[in-house]
């Protein structure tokens, strides 16, 4: 993932301390490392979608729906 804002790939803060383990942040200039690769999953069972990174399964707090909006800033 890269940030709009300010073009930096999104990464997960394994070394912050609790509770922000794990944080994720836009902060590297350039992609390359595992902690910055993350998989887009859907579950059909539950209608919703996740974002896993450094884990093998996605608990149910971690679920998300995806929704977007169409409008004409013109008007």
């Amino acid at each position: 993932m890269q940030s709009v804002r300010n073009n930096r790939f999104v990464a997960t803060e394994v070394n912050y301390p609790a509770p922000n383990t794990g944080v994720q942040r836009a902060r590297s200039a350039e992609f390359g490392g595992s902690w910055e690769s993350f998989a887009f999953e859907w579950d059909e069972a539950t209608q919703t979608y996740a974002l896993r990174a450094r884990s093998t399964s996605v608990g149910g707090w971690e679920r998300f729906v995806l929704f977007y909006f169409l409008y004409d800033i013109g008007a």
